[in-house]
């Protein structure tokens, strides 16, 4: 997991499993963070809110397959 600084979210290691797009997110742990995504950059849609506990987290989405653009961010609180 990267070594971060004291607000910052790192969205790490992108991948396909069983046909679901999903990755890490690696954040301060009490961190409130906002998984955002989007199609164009523009408009941004919440897919999922958490609070970081210690160590990674696997962020799942499951209708990623089929868009030809999917962009995401992490928004901390």
């Amino acid at each position: 997991e990267p070594v971060l600084p004291a607000v910052a979210a790192i969205l790490f290691s992108p991948r396909f499993v069983d046909g679901h797009f999903q990755f890490g997110i690696a954040a301060t742990p009490g961190r409130r963070v906002t998984i955002e995504v989007s199609q164009d950059g523009v408009k941004w849609e919440v897919l999922q809110e958490i609070t970081k506990g210690d160590g990674p987290t696997t962020i799942v989405d499951r209708e990623a397959q089929g868009n030809t653009i999917r962009l995401y961010r992490a928004v901390t609180h």
